[in-house]
Protein backbone atom coordinates (compact mmCIF):
# COMPACT_ATOMS: atom_id res chain seq x y z
CA UNK A 1 0.00 0.00 0.00
CA UNK A 2 1.50 3.50 -0.61
CA UNK A 3 0.29 7.32 0.12
CA UNK A 4 -1.50 7.90 -3.52
CA UNK A 5 -0.19 11.88 -3.09
CA UNK A 6 3.29 11.58 -2.50
CA UNK A 7 3.76 7.24 -3.01
CA UNK A 8 5.13 6.68 0.08
CA UNK A 9 4.57 3.57 2.03
CA UNK A 10 0.92 3.92 4.21
CA UNK A 11 1.94 4.28 7.61
CA UNK A 12 2.37 1.17 9.35
CA UNK A 13 2.59 -0.59 6.16
CA UNK A 14 5.90 -3.30 6.17
CA UNK A 15 6.64 -2.37 9.58
CA UNK A 16 7.11 -5.16 12.33
CA UNK A 17 5.24 -4.31 15.65
CA UNK A 18 7.26 -3.57 18.62
CA UNK A 19 7.59 -6.44 20.79
CA UNK A 20 8.23 -6.10 24.69
CA UNK A 21 11.12 -5.46 26.23
CA UNK A 22 12.81 -7.45 28.64
CA UNK A 23 11.49 -5.82 31.86
CA UNK A 24 8.03 -6.36 30.12
CA UNK A 25 8.61 -9.98 29.68
CA UNK A 26 10.03 -10.97 32.88
CA UNK A 27 6.84 -9.80 34.47
CA UNK A 28 4.79 -11.60 31.96
CA UNK A 29 6.85 -14.93 32.77
CA UNK A 30 6.40 -14.04 36.81
CA UNK A 31 2.35 -13.43 36.03
CA UNK A 32 2.14 -16.51 33.31
CA UNK A 33 3.90 -18.72 36.42
CA UNK A 34 1.68 -17.79 39.05
CA UNK A 35 -1.14 -18.16 37.10
CA UNK A 36 -0.07 -21.73 36.39
CA UNK A 37 0.77 -22.18 40.38
CA UNK A 38 -2.80 -21.46 41.31
CA UNK A 39 -4.00 -23.31 38.08
CA UNK A 40 -2.57 -26.60 39.41
CA UNK A 41 -2.85 -26.28 42.95
CA UNK A 42 -6.81 -25.41 42.14
CA UNK A 43 -6.75 -28.98 40.30
CA UNK A 44 -5.31 -30.60 42.79
CA UNK A 45 -8.05 -29.66 45.41
CA UNK A 46 -11.03 -32.26 45.38
CA UNK A 47 -14.15 -30.02 45.36
CA UNK A 48 -16.32 -30.71 48.92
CA UNK A 49 -19.48 -32.09 47.65
CA UNK A 50 -21.38 -29.69 49.73
CA UNK A 51 -20.44 -27.26 47.38
CA UNK A 52 -18.38 -25.09 50.14
CA UNK A 53 -15.33 -25.86 52.40
CA UNK A 54 -12.85 -27.13 49.42
CA UNK A 55 -10.69 -24.08 50.95
CA UNK A 56 -10.13 -26.54 54.31
CA UNK A 57 -7.47 -28.51 52.27
CA UNK A 58 -5.45 -25.31 51.39
CA UNK A 59 -5.03 -25.53 55.79
CA UNK A 60 -7.84 -22.74 56.69
CA UNK A 61 -10.06 -22.66 59.34
CA UNK A 62 -13.55 -22.82 58.92
CA UNK A 63 -15.61 -19.68 57.82
CA UNK A 64 -16.59 -17.38 60.70
CA UNK A 65 -19.23 -16.17 59.16
CA UNK A 66 -20.92 -19.16 58.29
CA UNK A 67 -20.10 -20.59 61.73
CA UNK A 68 -21.90 -17.53 63.36
CA UNK A 69 -24.74 -17.29 61.21
CA UNK A 70 -25.67 -20.73 59.34
CA UNK A 71 -26.02 -18.67 56.46
CA UNK A 72 -22.92 -18.35 53.34
CA UNK A 73 -20.35 -15.39 53.38
CA UNK A 74 -19.50 -13.22 50.22
CA UNK A 75 -16.96 -15.87 49.15
CA UNK A 76 -18.47 -19.08 50.24
CA UNK A 77 -18.00 -21.91 47.30
CA UNK A 78 -14.97 -19.97 45.89
CA UNK A 79 -12.38 -22.65 46.05
CA UNK A 80 -14.70 -25.08 45.23
CA UNK A 81 -16.42 -23.48 42.01
CA UNK A 82 -12.59 -22.55 41.34
CA UNK A 83 -11.22 -26.33 42.13
CA UNK A 84 -14.38 -28.06 39.72
CA UNK A 85 -13.28 -25.48 36.90
CA UNK A 86 -9.58 -26.15 36.89
CA UNK A 87 -11.24 -29.71 36.78
CA UNK A 88 -12.89 -28.52 33.48
CA UNK A 89 -16.34 -29.36 35.42
CA UNK A 90 -17.78 -25.75 34.11
CA UNK A 91 -21.62 -26.53 35.39
CA UNK A 92 -20.58 -27.82 38.81
CA UNK A 93 -18.42 -24.73 38.91
CA UNK A 94 -21.64 -22.54 38.43
CA UNK A 95 -23.71 -23.93 40.63
CA UNK A 96 -21.02 -23.83 43.72
CA UNK A 97 -19.78 -19.97 43.12
CA UNK A 98 -20.71 -18.35 39.61
CA UNK A 99 -17.77 -15.97 41.15
CA UNK A 100 -15.53 -18.26 41.21
CA UNK A 101 -16.17 -20.02 37.74
CA UNK A 102 -15.26 -16.60 36.62
CA UNK A 103 -12.03 -16.19 39.01
CA UNK A 104 -10.72 -19.28 37.18
CA UNK A 105 -11.72 -18.48 33.84
CA UNK A 106 -9.32 -14.94 33.91
CA UNK A 107 -6.61 -16.48 35.70
CA UNK A 108 -6.50 -19.06 32.60
CA UNK A 109 -6.88 -16.30 30.32
CA UNK A 110 -4.43 -14.67 32.49
CA UNK A 111 -1.81 -17.40 31.75
CA UNK A 112 -2.46 -17.37 27.95
CA UNK A 113 -2.02 -13.89 28.20
CA UNK A 114 1.25 -13.27 30.16
CA UNK A 115 2.75 -16.36 28.22
CA UNK A 116 2.42 -14.54 24.91
CA UNK A 117 3.91 -11.55 26.50
CA UNK A 118 6.67 -13.43 28.05
CA UNK A 119 7.37 -15.58 25.51
CA UNK A 120 6.50 -14.43 22.46
CA UNK A 121 6.74 -10.70 23.26
CA UNK A 122 3.22 -9.12 22.62
CA UNK A 123 2.22 -5.97 24.10
CA UNK A 124 -1.15 -6.58 25.44
CA UNK A 125 -0.43 -5.87 28.77
CA UNK A 126 -1.44 -2.28 28.50
CA UNK A 127 -4.44 -3.26 27.07
CA UNK A 128 -5.06 -5.28 29.47
CA UNK A 129 -5.02 -2.88 32.53
CA UNK A 130 -7.46 -1.30 30.82
CA UNK A 131 -9.42 -3.64 32.25
CA UNK A 132 -9.06 -2.16 35.43
CA UNK A 133 -11.26 0.46 35.18
CA UNK A 134 -13.85 1.75 37.38
CA UNK A 135 -16.64 1.27 35.42
CA UNK A 136 -15.48 -2.48 34.96
CA UNK A 137 -14.49 -2.63 38.70
CA UNK A 138 -18.08 -1.49 39.66
CA UNK A 139 -19.20 -4.23 37.09
CA UNK A 140 -17.49 -7.10 38.47
CA UNK A 141 -18.38 -5.90 42.37
CA UNK A 142 -22.10 -5.67 41.44
CA UNK A 143 -21.68 -9.49 39.31
CA UNK A 144 -19.82 -10.39 42.76
CA UNK A 145 -22.84 -9.05 44.85
CA UNK A 146 -25.37 -11.07 42.32
CA UNK A 147 -23.18 -14.40 42.77
CA UNK A 148 -23.51 -14.10 45.98
CA UNK A 149 -27.66 -13.42 46.09
CA UNK A 150 -27.38 -16.83 44.03
CA UNK A 151 -25.20 -19.09 46.62
CA UNK A 152 -27.61 -17.01 49.47
CA UNK A 153 -30.82 -18.50 47.18
CA UNK A 154 -29.42 -22.30 46.30
CA UNK A 155 -27.71 -22.47 50.26
CA UNK A 156 -29.60 -25.91 51.82
CA UNK A 157 -32.49 -24.23 54.01
CA UNK A 158 -30.50 -26.15 57.32
CA UNK A 159 -27.45 -25.25 56.34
Amino acid sequence: MSDVASGAPAAGAGRTPERAAWPQRLLGALACLASLACLVAGNRLTPDPAGYGTHRQLGMPTCGWLAATGRPCPTCGMTTAFAHACRGDLAASLRAQPMGLAGALALAGAFWVAGGIAVLGHRTGPICGKLLSPRVLWIAAGAWLASWGWVMGTWPSGG
